[in-house]
C-alpha cells in the first residue's frame, strides 16, 4: 500500500491522541512517590494526607513563585493522588514489588487512568476524539487502496485496455514516431514483442487516470472526506443552510404574521401548489395551465373553507370527479 504525507500525518495523530503509552510515563516517573511525600511504604492514608500538606505549603506556587516550585508541587500532586486513592496506591505498590511485569504494570497503570476518578481520569470528549482520529485513519488508507486498486482493476478490463491503446496511439501520432506502450516495436518488423518504455507507460497511465477523475469514474483520495475533518466541516454546513432558512421563515413570519401583508403573486402560488399538492398526489396542481394556476391562487384555497368551497365547484363543474377530497 502507498502511503502519502496525509497518511502518515493521521497515523502521527492517532498515536499521539490514542496511544499515550508512546508519549507519557507512568506513576511519578522515575522518583519514588513515597520518597516525594517523604513517608515510607508503610504510611497510613492520614500520614500521606499530612505529607502532601506540609510539603504543598513550601512548594505551592502562590508560596513560591519560582520555577523550581511548580515542577516539585507537581510531583507532590501527582504523588498524593496515586497514593491517596486504595486501588491506585495498591497498583503502585505491586509495581514497585514486581518491576520485571512491565506490561502488566503499564496496564494497570492505565486502566486507573482511563476509569478511576481523579486527576488521571480521561474524560469521555478525549476517547471520542482519539476513536474519530483512529477511525479517520483507517478511512483514509482505505481510499488510497481503493483508488489504487480500483485503477489497477479498471486497466484489466477490455473497455481499459482499449483507452490504454487509444491514449497510446494519440501520444505517438503527437510525438511524431510509432513506438509507445503496446504500440509495436519501433523498428517496422512485424511479429516481434513490443518494445516496452517505461516513460510512454506511465504517461499513458497517467493520461487515463485523469479522463477517470474527471468523468467521476475514479474517487481521488482526500482528507477532506475522512470522519475527522467532517465532524468540524458538518456544523458550518449546517449553518450555511440554517441560516438563510431562518432568515426566510423570520421575514415570512414578520410581513404576514406581523405587519399583516397581503401575499405575494409568488408567495400566494406557492400556497396553492402546497395546498393542491395533496389532490391525487399532486396530478390536480399538475394538470393546471398557468393562467388556471394564477386563478385559482387568488382564492386563498390553503384555507380550508375556501379550499372545500373550490373542491365542490370544480366537482359540480365536472373538472374533478377523479379528484378525492381530503381533510385539512
Amino acid at each position: 500500500m502507498r502511503l502519502s504525507l496525509p497518511t502518515i500525518a493521521l497515523f502521527a495523530l492517532v498515536a499521539l491522541t490514542v496511544c499515550p503509552t508512546l508519549v507519557a510515563s507512568i506513576w511519578c516517573d522515575d522518583d519514588n512517590c513515597y520518597t516525594v511525600l517523604g513517608v515510607n511504604a508503610t504510611a497510613t492514608p492520614s500520614e500521606v494526607k499530612k505529607a502532601y500538606f506540609k510539603s504543598s505549603l513550601k512548594w505551592h506556587p502562590d508560596k513560591n513563585p519560582s520555577e523550581e516550585a511548580k515542577g516539585e508541587f507537581s510531583k507532590l500532586a501527582r504523588a498524593y493522588e496515586i497514593l491517596s486513592e486504595a486501588r491506585r496506591r495498591e497498583d503502585y505498590d505491586y509495581a514497585l514489588a514486581h518491576p520485571e511485569q512491565v506490561m502488566l504494570n503499564r496496564a494497570r497503570f492505565y486502566r486507573d487512568k482511563y476509569f478511576n476518578s481523579g486527576y488521571m481520569q480521561v474524560g469521555i470528549t478525549h476517547i471520542f476524539l482519539g476513536l474519530v482520529v483512529m477511525a479517520s485513519m483507517f478511512q483514509y488508507m482505505n481510499m488510497v487502496a481503493n483508488y489504487h486498486s480500483n485503477f489497477d482493476e479498471f486497466k484489466l478490463t477490455s473497455q481499459g485496455k482499449t483507452e490504454r491503446k487509444r491514449i497510446a496511439a494519440e501520444m505517438a501520432a503527437s510525438s511524431g514516431n510509432g513506438g509507445g506502450s503496446g504500440n509495436g516495436n519501433g523498428n517496422g518488423k512485424a511479429g516481434k514483442k513490443p518494445r516496452f518504455d517505461a516513460a510512454v507507460d506511465k504517461a499513458v497511465d497517467a493520461e487515463l487516470r485523469r479522463l477517470l477523475i474527471a468523468g467521476g469514474s475514479l474517487l481521488v483520495p482526500t482528507v477532506r472526506r475522512v470522519a475527522l475533518v467532517q465532524l468540524f466541516t458538518v456544523p458550518f454546513a449546517v449553518v450555511k443552510f440554517a441560516v438563510p432558512f431562518a432568515a426566510k421563515q423570520a421575514s415570512w413570519y414578520y410581513r404576514y404574521s406581523v405587519r399583516k401583508q397581503p401575499y405575494s403573486p409568488a408567495d400566494r402560488l406557492m400556497l396553492t401548489e402546497k395546498t393542491l399538492s395533496r389532490l391525487d398526489g399532486g396530478a390536480a396542481w399538475e394538470g393546471m395551465g398557468d393562467a388556471e394556476r394564477e386563478a385559482v391562487s387568488t382564492r386563498d384555497v390553503w384555507v380550508p373553507a375556501n379550499f372545500q368551497t373550490w373542491l365542490r365547484e370544480t366537482e359540480k363543474a365536472g373538472a374533478g370527479g377523479k379528484r378525492r377530497q381530503q381533510r385539512f
